[in-house]
């Protein structure tokens, strides 16, 4: 089932984003996920997008059932003894967490782990993980809210009263695989891109993605051509080796714009832009 998977790379990928800010450079997490998505996806993952959305409704819970017998607002509010699951709290809302809960409740579903960024020593605005969730049959799933409850799971604590239940809907999962991509908040992990795939990759395919680094940026000039590569955070830029140029820092660039510098060369009147 875990066959490798070549992603077909075209112009028509979108560049990651690269933001100036005042004191650092920032690589926007969402827009290497466009990279990934353009790379391996085969379709959107509508449904399991719906999921999410529901799993991050207040006080939301998750329950997992046959795919021809969504359950009924009075069955979740009387707790019949479905197997919830196990999506605590709204906010554990990530592929690996929800790939535990769907094999408790008794489906063929596994998540294969293909990278996961450090903590330190990137220019990212967030930590991602990136990931397959391998449906290996449909999977039926209803979302209800306990607002009386607040944010405690259902499986925590006792039946709520009938009528304190609203159903919020009922979603299919269809069996294939999802190429998941989150990013990381400060106790757990959300989802912030999916889509279908036809097999799971390796881990080696998927971290060579062109434009999905985050631990260096490239400038370029694109009068001169020089080029520099600041690396691990930091904000020192030198030059590549091909490079006839001097190093600098990005506290001393100068006109600056949304889009990058003025070449740090004296004799050009260049200007600097920057990849990853």
């Amino acid at each position: 089932m875990h066959n490798r998977n070549h992603p077909q790379h075209n112009d028509a990928q979108p560049p990651a984003t690269i933001r100036i800010e005042a004191h650092r450079l920032v690589i926007d997490a969402e827009s290497t996920y466009a990279r990934f998505t353009s790379a391996f996806g085969t379709g959107p993952a509508i449904e399991l997008e719906r999921i999410w959305e529901y799993s991050e409704h207040a006080g939301g819970q998750l329950f997992a059932h046959r795919p021809d017998r969504p359950l009924t607002a009075n069955e979740l509010a009387l707790d019949s003894g479905l197997p919830p699951v196990d999506l605590d709290r709204p906010w554990f809302t990530d592929s690996h967490r929800l790939a535990e809960g769907l094999v408790r409740a008794g489906f063929d579903v596994t998540y294969t782990h293909l990278a996961h960024d450090g903590g330190h020593g990137t220019f990212c605005e967030h930590l991602r993980d990136i990931g397959v969730l391998s449906i290996g049959e449909p999977v039926g799933i209803t979302a209800a809210s306990y607002p009386q409850r607040g944010h405690l799971a259902l499986s925590l604590i006792e039946a709520p009263a009938p009528g304190s239940c609203r159903r919020l809907g009922s979603v299919v999962l269809p069996a294939g695989h999802y190429l998941t991509c989150a990013n990381s908040t400060w106790y757990s992990w959300r989802l912030r891109a999916a889509c279908r795939i036809a097999s799971v990759p390796s881990a080696d395919t998927v971290t060579a993605i062109p434009e999905t680094q985050i631990d260096r940026i490239t400038a370029t000039c694109n009068q001169c051509a020089a080029s520099w590569t600041a690396e691990h955070g930091a904000l020192l830029f030198t030059p590549n080796p091909d490079s006839r140029a001097r190093e600098w820092h990005f506290r001393d660039a100068t006109g600056r714009d949304p889009f990058g510098f003025d070449c740090p060369s004296r004799s050009c009147t260049g200007r600097i832009r920057f990849t990853n």
